[in-house]
């Protein structure tokens, strides 16, 4: 049996989890403007030449300025999609 601690004081549910705050695709990923949105939504990234690249909202957390241009990922893979509820 799975549970975890002080779900019984919120009701049986989970906390929510943070809201995304980036756009990742599958050559990198970008900001998104100014917004979050949760997990796993479709969003666009752009490209050098203004190309829409899609991709799926995650959560990042780090500083630095923004951009909606595409930065390529620095660990050679994606982050992981997130589970799924079944």
């Amino acid at each position: 049996m799975l549970s975890f601690a002080g779900t019984a004081a919120a009701g049986g549910r989970l906390p929510p989890s943070p809201p995304g705050n980036i756009c990742v695709t599958q050559w990198g990923w970008c900001d998104l403007p100014g917004i979050t949105a949760p997990i796993g939504y479709a969003c666009v990234c752009l490209a050098a030449d203004n190309a829409q690249v899609p991709g799926v909202t995650r959560r990042l957390p780090h500083t630095g300025p923004y951009s909606p241009y595409l930065r390529p990922h620095t660990t050679g893979t994606a982050p992981a999609a997130p589970p799924t509820g079944r």
